[in-house]
């Protein structure tokens, strides 16, 4: 994956955290949280409920995003099927 693929699924995630915060009514934590910080920490660590692999793992392939952003997505709702 190019380093300019990279940048732009790690942006998509970030976007996707953002949103999740904001519908989750979590503005004010928003205002002083870095996602990308985080989702740049997050990426490289392993997660149990992608079977004990990195999100980073993932994100070479359109699928695996969309795979890592499901997870996202979940987070708002505290499943992690």
């Amino acid at each position: 994956m190019s380093e300019c693929a990279a940048t732009l699924r790690e942006a998509r995630i970030v976007s996707e955290i953002e949103r999740v915060l904001t519908e989750s009514g979590e503005r004010e934590q928003l205002a002083t949280f870095d996602a990308t910080k985080w989702v740049r920490a997050w990426i490289g660590e392993p997660v149990p409920a992608l079977g004990g692999l990195t999100p980073l793992h993932f994100m070479g392939s359109t699928t695996g995003l969309e795979t890592v952003l499901q997870l996202v997505r979940q987070m708002q709702s505290g499943a992690f099927a």
